[in-house]
Formats: C-alpha cells, structure tokens, sequence
C-alpha cells in the first residue's frame, strides 16, 4: 500500500481588518513500505496580499 504525507504552512495576514490564514507553501512525500518513493513541495502565492512578510520572503529565497 502506498502511503502519502501532506503539509501545509500557513502565513497570518491581516485583510478587511480581520486576519486570515494564507497557504504559503504545500509539501507531499510518497512512501510504501517505509521506503520513499517520492516527493513534492510549492510555493503558493497568498491570496489577500501582494507583500511577503520577512519570513515567507527568505522561503522563497531557498
């Protein structure tokens, strides 16, 4: 059977003077048997807003 690990982060922004959370990135690890087959992560960009706060912006550094 193959198994598969997702994750997300999450970035706080504040929009319409309430804060919301913005998918920043999505990772996903493929494995049968312990042994891993395969893997997948993305940068997404926020919905609510144009800046980067400081920590997303060294994400997308690498």
């Amino acid at each position: 059977m193959i198994q598969v690990y997702i994750d997300a982060e999450f970035d706080a922004v504040r929009y319409q003077k309430r804060f919301e959370q913005a998918v920043i990135s999505f990772g996903a690890v493929a494995c049968r048997q312990k042994q891993m087959l395969d893997t997948f992560y993305t940068l997404v960009r926020p919905r609510y807003f144009r800046h980067l706060t400081p920590v997303v912006k060294k994400l997308w550094a690498g």
